[in-house]
């Protein structure tokens, strides 16, 4: 995705979250969330507060927040967040485009309950640091704490809590002298859908081919590369 693209998304998202709960961040979980990706993608604070002005304006387009639910053809799932002025339009746009490609839009209900909500805490990790991850979790009260890496080979940790306790956690993190990338809301699977490598190509082309729709802003999955011992 182009960086106007991603602009274009999150600033429509910061203005829906702005007319959902209001402007301020530390009362709108969901508008903190957002900012966090917004600081991360390097989108200029005067954009970001257009947008926030945008959506406490009474004059605001009046899009608003939605969560579409399918499945595709190998089982997986699909959460796909959207902001837009017009449901109606956008619900049987998705079903098209999931249906071109052997997948499905599922009922309100039929496939979120799947997930879980919660806020992921990322922190990059220093080459010196002595620091023990899943001692820190449990010191600032996060549920639990995963190792993973980046595309460009940065090394992060990423701690995960409740929404309510996004502040409390994060702040227990910085006391730890760790700074803190992003802290985002997510939708985890509580199971996965492992796919072979042909599984996972249409997968991925059905997710850029969605993710590419106007008013959609974010896609989450249980996908998971099955184990190449499985398939021998």
């Amino acid at each position: 995705m182009t960086k106007s693209k991603a602009t274009s998304k999150i600033t429509k998202e910061i203005s829906s979250a702005v007319r959902d709960a209001g402007r301020d961040p530390e009362t709108n979980i969901r508008l903190a969330s957002i900012l966090s990706r917004a600081r991360d993608y390097g989108i200029p604070k005067s954009t970001v507060e257009r947008a926030i002005i945008s959506g406490a304006s009474p004059s605001s387009d009046g899009s608003e927040h939605m969560m579409l639910e399918g499945r595709g053809a190998s089982g997986y799932l699909l959460l796909i967040e959207a902001v837009t002025g017009n449901k109606q339009r956008t619900r049987p746009e998705i079903r098209s485009l999931l249906a071109k490609h052997g997948a499905v839009l599922g009922e309100p209900g039929s496939i979120s309950y799947l997930f879980d909500r919660k806020v992921v805490v990322t922190t990059e990790v220093r080459e010196d640091s002595a620091i023990e991850p899943l001692d820190v979790a449990i010191e600032v009260g996060a549920e639990d704490v995963k190792d993973s890496e980046l595309e460009d080979g940065t090394k992060i940790l990423q701690f995960i809590c409740e929404p309510s306790e996004m502040r409390s956690v994060s702040a227990g993190i910085k006391k730890h002298d760790m700074e803190i990338k992003t802290a985002t809301i997510e939708y985890l699977a509580q199971s996965t859908a492992k796919l072979s490598d042909t599984q996972l190509e249409q997968a991925a082309k059905l997710i850029r081919i969605i993710g590419s729709h106007d008013d959609v802003v974010r896609i989450h999955d249980n996908i998971e590369p099955a184990d190449p011992q499985s398939s021998q």
